[in-house]
């Protein structure tokens, strides 16, 4: 009968919030994996990133619909739009394109 592999990372979070996992693997366990994939890191990372990006997609189809309601009322986007530090009007753009 095949053995189950337990793995158990080890896990800390530096003082900027920065998280960081070790994973430990037996000879044997590198052996099974390097079986099917050419880099054990860069198919760790690439499962990370991938699994942090589905995350903040579904993070962002579920709590857009909420921060961004369906604007009903004209002067609330407006409001929102021109009240932002990066917005600039028609005439503001074209002084900054003369200079």
């Amino acid at each position: 009968m095949a053995q189950t592999l337990k793995i158990e990372p080890t896990s800390s979070v530096d003082k900027d919030g920065n998280l960081s996992i070790t994973i430990s693997l037996t000879p044997n366990e590198r052996k099974y994996m390097l079986n099917e994939i050419l880099s054990i890191e860069d198919w760790v990372s690439d499962a990370i990133a991938g699994k942090i990006n589905k995350c903040k997609k579904r993070m962002m189809n579920e709590w857009n619909p909420k921060l961004m309601p369906s604007f009903t009322d004209d002067e609330v986007w407006l409001d929102m739009v021109t009240s932002r530090p990066d917005y600039e009007n028609r005439i503001k753009k074209a002084e900054k394109s003369k200079k």
